[in-house]
């Protein structure tokens, strides 16, 4: 997974909650509507609560070119769970 930048937000892990997500997703419904390979995105870092719209890229070698291209720190491999480094 690769995500989407210009599509993260960072919320406090104290100040989240369903409205929060609701109010995301409402926002970047267009986004999923429009395109099957995206997905909405969450995962926890210390005290806060990142989202954002990730496109699944199965093949190893362009998902890391993506990543590079979207300016992440690290993209995610769904298979293993693991977390890759950029």
């Amino acid at each position: 997974m690769v995500s989407l930048n210009g599509s993260e937000r960072t919320i406090p892990l104290a100040e989240f909650g369903p409205t929060e997500l609701v109010n995301y997703m409402q926002e970047y419904a267009y986004r999923i509507d429009s395109d099957p390979r995206l997905y909405y995105g969450a995962w926890v870092d210390g005290g806060t609560v990142y989202l954002d719209i990730s496109m699944n890229i199965a093949d190893r070698a362009e998902a890391l070119l993506m990543g590079e291209f979207e300016s992440q720190k690290a993209i995610y491999d769904v298979t293993t769970g693991d977390v890759i480094n950029l």
